[in-house]
C-alpha cells in the first residue's frame, strides 16, 4: 500500500516546521520513519510543492533518499491525485508531515478494516470522523477513483484540505470511521506552532528515537559476503566499501557491485568519516589490528570469531572499548544463538536439573586447515571452531564455567602443513557441579555439524545426524526447529544494527559475554599446554 505524506515549508504560523529537529532529526524524517514501520506500507512518497519555498525541504528529502513529488502549492488534492495516478494505486494513505509521533499501528488498523471489508466497499477509512484520536495521529485511507471523480467539485479551501469535501457531503459517500477505545485525553501531537513543538519535546522526548543511518564497510569477502547480505538495505543500511586483498576477487566484485568502492587498501575505510560500521571478516590474525583501527576512528564493529588471538590482545580491546570517545559497540557473529532449533532446546531446559552437556563441533572441512590457518602462529581449532560450541553451551545454561581440562592430538593432520592440534577435547566444570564436554574436531571425515546432548534429571535433548529429539517419560519426541537454519543467519547482525539505531535497545550479545567467551577459549589453550585442569580467569 502507498502512503503519501503531505508537507510544505510555507506554513504561516510556523515556517519550515517540518524541518525543525527533535533529537537531531527533522520532524518529516520522524514521520517517514514511523510510517515505514507499518508492515502494510511498501512505498512512501512525500508530496510537497514545486515552489522555491520548498526547495530546501526537497533537498533534505533527497539527501535522506526519501521519494518526493512536487506539485501545486495550494491545490494539495491535485498533488495526491497525481501521485496516486502515477503509482497506479486504487487506494492510498494520507498522512500529515507535521505528525512526528504518528503510530504505525493505527495505519495497520485502518488497513485491516480495508482488508476485511467485502469487495473493498469503503470510499474512505478514517479515524477523524468524528475525531477520537489526538491531532497528530490522523490516518485516512482514500480510494483514488473517489478523488478523481470529485476533485473538480472542490472549493479552494477543500483543495487545500483534500478530504474535507467528503466529510461535508458524507451522506453521498461510504465512509468508515474507527474510534479510539475510550476518550483520549493526551495532548495534541501535531506541530502547528513553535509552542506545539516545545510542548511535544517536553512531554514526549523519550518517544523520539535517534535513527542512526548505518553506512558500513566489509573487510574480507569469504564469509564477509554473508555480512554484506545481512546489512545491505536493512532498514536503510548500506555497504559503501568492500576491501579485498585477492586481485581476482576484486575484478569479480567490481562487476557484481559497480556502485560500491572496491579496494585493497583497508585504510580507505578507516579514513572515511561517513563509515560508522566495519564488518571484519578477514583472516584471524588481522582481526586485532582492524578492531584497533575501528575503535580509534569511532566505528562500530562486527567481527567474525575469534575477536583476537591472545589474552594480551583481548585486554587491550577491553581498555580501548571502555575509553572510546563515542562508546564504540562491538559484536561477534556467533550464529548458533539465532538458530531456531537451539532456541527451542533452550526453551525446554530447566537449568537447575541439567547435570551434563556434550557438544561437538565437527568441522568436516579438513582441507581448510592447510591454507592461511596453517601459517598463523596463534591459530587454534578452539578459536576457529570450538568457540561456537563453547558459546552455545554458555548461552544455553546462562552460566560461566569455573575451570577447564583439555587434551588434544594431531593424528588426523600428521604430515600436513597444519602443525597444531586438530582435535581438542575440553572438560568444563560449571557452578552447581554441572559438567560439559566439548570437542573441536577439525580433522573429521564427516559432514559439517554441531552435535549437542543435554542430560537433565527429567529429560534428554539431542541434536544429531539421526535427528533432533527429546526423550522424556519413556517417549522420543521430535524437537521442532531448523538445522541448519539459513532463514535466521542474518538475525544476529541485524539485531546489532537495531541496537545501533535505537540506542536503548540492547544487543543480544553483550560485550561482557564476548569477553567471557574469549577468556574461556584462552583458558582451554592454557590447560592444553600445561596438561592439567586450570581455573578460568575472566578478563
Amino acid at each position: 500500500m502507498l502512503a503519501i505524506i503531505q508537507a510544505r515549508s510555507s506554513s504561516k504560523r510556523f515556517k519550515n516546521k517540518v524541518l525543525k529537529k527533535i533529537n537531531g532529526k527533522t520532524i518529516i524524517f520522524h514521520v517517514y520513519q514511523n510510517v515505514k514501520k507499518s508492515k502494510n506500507i511498501n512505498k512512501i512518497i512525500v508530496a510537497t510543492s514545486n515552489k522555491y519555498s520548498d526547495d530546501r525541504l526537497a533537498s533534505h528529502l533527497k539527501k535522506q533518499k526519501i521519494k518526493i513529488y512536487r506539485g501545486d502549492l495550494n491545490n494539495v488534492a491535485s498533488r495526491f491525485l497525481e501521485v496516486a495516478n502515477k503509482e497506479k494505486v486504487k487506494y492510498f494513505f494520507r498522512i500529515s508531515g507535521d505528525s512526528p509521533l504518528i503510530d504505525f499501528k493505527i495505519i495497520d488498523q485502518a488497513y485491516q478494516i480495508y482488508k476485511n471489508s467485502k469487495e473493498k466497499k469503503f470510499d474512505i477509512i478514517t479515524n477523524i470522523f468524528p475525531r477520537t484520536f489526538p491531532k497528530g495521529q490522523s490516518v485516512e485511507l482514500v480510494k483514488t477513483n473517489l478523488l478523481k471523480k470529485n476533485i473538480n467539485k472542490f472549493s479552494y479551501h477543500e483543495k487545500e484540505h483534500v478530504t474535507k469535501y467528503f466529510y461535508k457531503n458524507h451522506n453521498n459517500f461510504k465512509i468508515r470511521n474507527f474510534r479510539f477505545k475510550g476518550l483520549f485525553k493526551g495532548i495534541k501531537q501535531a506541530v502547528d506552532t513553535k509552542k506545539d513543538l516545545e510542548l511535544l519535546i517536553k512531554k514526549f522526548k523519550k518517544n523520539f528515537k535517534i535513527y542512526m543511518k548505518v553506512i558500513s564497510a566489509i573487510i574480507g569477502t569469504g564469509v564477509g559476503t554473508k555480512h554484506l547480505q545481512a546489512i545491505e538495505n536493512y532498514k536503510g543500511s548500506k555497504v559503501k566499501i568492500i576491501c579485498e586483498k585477492d586481485k581476482k576477487k576484486i575484478l569479480l566484485l567490481r562487476k557484481k557491485y559497480p556502485h560500491k568502492i572496491i579496494t585493497q587498501n583497508e585504510n580507505i575505510i578507516f579514513n572515511d568519516k561517513e563509515i560508522n560500521l566495519v564488518s571484519i571478516a578477514s583472516y584471524d590474525n588481522f582481526h586485532f589490528s582492524q578492531i584497533k583501527k575501528s575503535i580509534k576512528n569511532n566505528k562500530n564493529i562486527i567481527v567474525e570469531k575469534p575477536m583476537c588471538l591472545t589474552s594480551k590482545e583481548l585486554k587491550k580491546i577491553k581498555v580501548l572499548i571502555k575509553n572510546s570517545k563515542n562508546k564504540v559497540n562491538i559484536t561477534s557473529n556467533l550464529v548458533l544463538r539465532v538458530n531456531s532449533l537451539f532456541k527451542k532446546i533452550k526453551s525446554k531446559i530447566d537449568i537447575n536439573k541439567v547435570y551434563y552437556i556434550e557438544g561437538d563441533y565437527i568441522w568436516g572441512r579438513k582441507k581448510k586447515l592447510f591454507g592461511w590457518r596453517s601459517k598463523i602462529k596463534d591459530y587454534t581449532v578452539t578459536l576457529g571452531a570450538g568457540i561456537h560450541i563453547i558459546d552455545l553451551i554458555m548461552w544455553l545454561t546462562g552460566k560461566r564455567p569455573i575451570s577447564v581440562y583439555a587434551v588434544g592430538n594431531k593424528i588426523s593432520t600428521n604430515g600436513t602443513k597444519f602443525k597444531r592440534e586438530s582435535l581438542i577435547v575440553m572438560i568444563f566444570k560449571f557452578p552447581g557441579d554441572l559438567i560439559a564436554k566439548i570437542t573441536a574436531n577439525a580433522g573429521a571425515v564427516y559432514d559439517h555439524f554441531h552435535e549437542l546432548k543435554v542430560f537433565s534429571l527429567d529429560k534428554t535433548l539431542v541434536n544429531s545426524r539421526l535427528g533432533s529429539f527429546g526423550y522424556e517419560k519413556n517417549k522420543f519426541v521430535k524437537i521442532k526447529g531448523l538445522y541448519p537454519d539459513k532463514l535466521n543467519r542474518k538475525k544476529l547482525i541485524r539485531d546489532f544494527i537495531d541496537s545501533l539505531k535505537e540506542k536503548k535497545k540492547k544487543h543480544m550479545i553483550s560485550f561482557r559475554e564476548q569477553l567471557d567467551l574469549m577468556s574461556v577459549c584462552f583458558a582451554v589453550e592454557k590447560a592444553l599446554k600445561q596438561k592439567k585442569q586450570v581455573k578460568i580467569n575472566y578478563i
